[in-house]
């Protein structure tokens, strides 16, 4: 009977803790499937935006560029590359547009979000006109490049 003895009280050891597994289990289940309803969610403040109608970009700015790469269509050579030209004034409008005229023409814009369009003008001779692209990094710096008749320009605007 001795032997007997420990066998008898291991099963019901084991079946005890299976017990006590399977109803920890199900009441963890039950409180999973409980569905709590939070307080009202308070919305999240947003930023103050610019006045109707007037970009955070508007105002002065001066306007650089440098040649990084020449295709030599535009009439440019190697020895200008890095070179600085500007600083030029530019005034981006309240709609968030500016003209590059004493910086060899053309025209951009500013979207809300800083993202920079520019349209270079046609140069002389075979000199195409150019574009590029480029965004702000605060409401004080842009910059990006443009490509016209294969050279390639970095631009920069800071205030």
């Amino acid at each position: 009977m001795h032997s007997i003895e420990p066998r008898r009280y291991r099963s019901i050891g084991l079946v005890t803790c299976a017990c006590l597994c399977a109803i920890l289990l199900f009441s963890a289940c039950d409180k999973a499937s409980e569905v709590t309803s939070p307080g009202s969610p308070s919305p999240s403040p947003s930023p103050s935006p610019p006045a109707e109608g007037s970009s955070a970009y508007a105002g002065s700015w001066t306007y650089t560029t440098r040649l990084m790469a020449v295709d030599q269509m535009c009439g440019h050579s190697a020895s200008e590359i890095g070179v600085p030209v500007g600083p030029f004034s530019v005034t981006v409008n309240s709609n968030g547009t500016f003209s590059l005229g004493s910086a060899g023409g053309g025209s951009g814009t500013i979207d809300s979000s800083g993202n920079a369009q520019i349209a270079i003008a046609a140069g002389s001779g075979q000199c195409p006109s150019g574009s590029g692209s480029g965004g702000c990094t605060s409401v004080n710096h842009c910059d990006g490049t443009y490509v016209q008749g294969g050279d390639v320009h970095k631009w920069v605007m800071e205030r």
